[in-house]
């Protein structure tokens, strides 16, 4: 009999097998991070996450000047602490949406979805675990408006 381990997550018991699965490894891709400036594109996905005990909106837009090899467009996400009031800023950008807020009533985030923005991005160095820096574009939060 397998004795059960209080840190592992899986356990097997005498009659099942492990079964064998294969991925394939795919080349890596380097990308140009977005130069700094202004562009334009759509809210493609709203998603509520938990970050470290923290719940949170992210929100996904898309870059219509940066298309992947693949036809895809680039996405970029900006991110929201989940509490919705006239002063947060998740409140703020629903507001600077077009959506209204009233005081007690549940908003649909998904109404966000496909609302054209402009926003701007702006180029940030993070240093990596080997030492070594890497750049990344990360949209102003509060640039973000509606068009």
């Amino acid at each position: 009999m397998i004795e059960s381990d209080p840190y592992q997550t899986h356990f097997l018991s005498e009659k099942q097998e492990l079964k064998e699965e294969k991925m394939k490894v795919e080349e890596t891709k380097e990308f140009e991070p977005l130069k700094n400036g202004v562009h334009k594109g759509r809210i493609v996905d709203v998603e509520e996450v938990n970050r470290s005990e923290y719940d949170y909106v992210d929100i996904s837009i898309s870059v219509d000047d940066y298309v992947k090899d693949n036809g895809e467009h680039l996405v970029l996400r900006v991110g929201f602490p989940a509490k919705i009031t006239e002063n947060t800023g998740l409140g703020k950008f629903i507001k600077d949406m077009g959506i209204k807020l009233v005081v007690g009533k549940d908003i649909d985030l998904d109404e966000l979805r496909g609302i054209g923005v402009e926003y701007m991005t702006k180029q940030v160095e993070v240093k990596q675990t080997d030492g070594s820096t890497k750049t990344y574009s990360n949209i102003v939060k509060d640039s973000i408006v509606k068009v």
